[in-house]
């Protein structure tokens, strides 16, 4: 699976994984994007969410300045989006992909010997490039930040014809806040997945 995926990703909307592969995987798949610096994720509930960057401490780095904050902001952004506030963050978006098309990069993202700037000074030169307009102060909260998320219906939902790309052991590598004992819990999961 790992050999398809670095062949060709665009061929999968979604894998569910047991914890252990689904760790594995989610690395292999932040690699293919340029690395864990850039990879935010979102666990989505009826009720909470959590919205966070896919690596984990960097203690070797800790108090260095060094650290790649894009994978932080684009979870954030994900849950500015989540909160209704989908203009503010494609300003912050933009800002950000202004900033990394200019060549601004974090130590990860540079081969050895090129410049890179500090986790501050990519913040900051992140925070230069937000366009004016994107600083209005927001005097009202949108709709979509009142209004709970709709229950899930269906969580996994294929493109059209894209059935055959499932793989035939199954897990899953998400976090539920729930009292159903997990056997219900994989039951529901496997009623929803489409049969061939």
């Amino acid at each position: 699976m790992c050999m398809k995926l670095v062949i060709s990703p665009e061929k999968y909307d979604f894998m569910v994984l047991p914890n252990l592969q689904g760790d594995i995987v989610s690395d292999l798949c932040a690699g293919l994007v340029g690395g864990l610096g850039l990879a935010p994720s979102a666990n989505i509930g009826e009720k909470i969410s959590i919205f966070e960057a896919v690596h984990g401490t960097a203690p070797d780095i800790t108090g260095k300045n060094l650290a790649n904050p894009t994978a932080l902001l684009l979870s954030g952004l994900m849950m500015i989006r989540h909160l209704g506030f989908q203009e503010k963050a494609d300003y912050i978006h933009l800002a950000l992909r202004t900033t990394l098309e200019k060549g601004f990069r974090t130590k990860d993202l540079c081969r050895p010997g090129i410049q890179y700037l500090s986790t501050s000074d990519f913040a900051e030169a992140v925070i230069d490039h937000i366009p004016p307009i994107a600083c209005r102060v927001v005097t009202e909260l949108p709709k979509a930040a009142v209004i709970p998320s709709p229950p899930v219906k269906n969580v996994l939902k294929l493109s059209p014809g894209r059935n055959k790309l499932l793989e035939k052991t199954m897990g899953i590598d998400i976090f539920l806040d729930t009292e159903l004992p997990i056997q219900k819990i994989a039951e529901t999961i496997i009623s929803i997945i489409p049969k061939d």
